[in-house]
């Protein structure tokens, strides 16, 4: 099952959308590591959503992805959501 129509409708609802990019949606394969870590860094920051999709294909970023998550709930805006 795909949650992204759920995901995105719940996000609209929060006033979070992909059109006012305030909602960002990464699938995730060979290349977004930095893609997703300059989105999420700005999510954070901003009170964006980020949605990263197939993260279970990202097994060796995944621990990055940890690190850099525990650094961005220090400061992140109430908002953020990934």
């Amino acid at each position: 099952m795909d949650p992204t129509p759920a995901v995105e409708k719940l996000g609209a609802e929060q006033g979070k959308s992909i059109l006012e990019k305030t909602f960002v949606n990464i699938p995730m394969g060979q290349g977004q590591e930095k893609v997703a870590e300059n989105a999420l860094d700005l999510a954070a920051k901003e009170g964006h959503w980020i949605m990263l999709q197939n993260i279970h294909l990202m097994e060796n970023w995944s621990k990055v992805l940890e690190v850099r998550l525990e650094k961005a709930m220090l400061t992140a805006h109430d908002e953020f959501r990934c």
